[in-house]
């Protein structure tokens, strides 16, 4: 970032800080240290893109993002690193590892991108691993024709992931791309950034982000929840050796 400043950044009119996954919850974590270093910049927000990790309620199941998280703060002594406004409130400062918790603390502006039915966590934090061939190989073809267990996990999942996201903010303050697709990342290529098939009232993820970003449209919130995971068909990964176009302008 100091090398970037001092390369005309620091001279910006309009800045994002994003990030996919890991790096879109690196992204919320890191949001107002970001805005800091921008003081003159008129327009400085952050996207979260798949990185809206939810801390699981349920006791049935094994706390495997709670477990990996901890052991990443422990090991790095991450607790100094995220805000303290949420880490003087928590026994555990693992908790401000997760967004639900971490959100209410971040007063630059963030937008959330994810999936109600994230496949990331859907994969390795509900399906027990013993289940997890079945679930690739026949479920995830049809989700309708999941078992009676597993569709019921999936819509278990997607209502508490709907009722972990923030549920009283200012537009302007948190934006929401939230739709039903099985998938983890949206932003990462030009075709689901702009695809019709990953739409929430009537707009592709460019638009709805490039709206709040400008402040052209500054919907409350933009949320699909449907009763299973929809296959939006998310692009393949670029061959080796090659790269795909980055996404449009907003």
């Amino acid at each position: 970032m100091e090398e970037l400043l001092a390369k005309g950044m620091k001279n910006a009119k309009n800045a994002i800080l994003s990030g996919n996954s890991a790096g879109g919850l690196a992204a919320m974590i890191h949001c107002d240290r970001f805005r800091s270093l921008l003081p003159s910049t008129p327009r400085v927000k952050c996207l979260s893109d798949g990185g809206y990790f939810l801390l699981d309620n349920d006791g049935k199941r094994g706390k495997v993002l709670e477990s990996t998280f901890a052991a990443v703060v422990n090991l790095h002594n991450s607790a100094k690193m995220l805000p303290s406004s949420c880490t003087s409130r928590k026994l555990d400062p693992t908790l401000c590892f997760f967004p639900q918790n971490l959100q209410q603390y971040i007063k630059t502006p963030l937008f959330i991108i994810n999936s109600a039915y994230d496949s990331y966590q859907i994969i390795f934090t509900v399906i027990p691993s013993a289940q997890r061939a079945d679930f690739k190989e026949n479920c995830m073809l049809d989700f309708n024709n999941c078992s009676s267990d597993q569709q019921k996990m999936l819509r278990d999942f997607g209502a508490e992931f709907v009722s972990a996201l923030p549920n009283s903010y200012s537009p302007s303050q948190r934006g929401m791309f939230v739709n039903s697709c099985f998938i983890h990342l949206q932003i990462s290529y030009s075709t689901s950034w702009t695809s019709p098939l990953l739409m929430v009232n009537n707009k592709t993820v460019a638009k709805a982000f490039g709206d709040w970003f400008f402040e052209r449209d500054l919907c409350r919130e933009t949320v699909k929840l449907q009763d299973l995971p929809q296959i939006c068909r998310p692009p393949p990964q670029p061959a080796q050796g090659q790269r795909e176009d980055p996404p449009k302008r907003l």
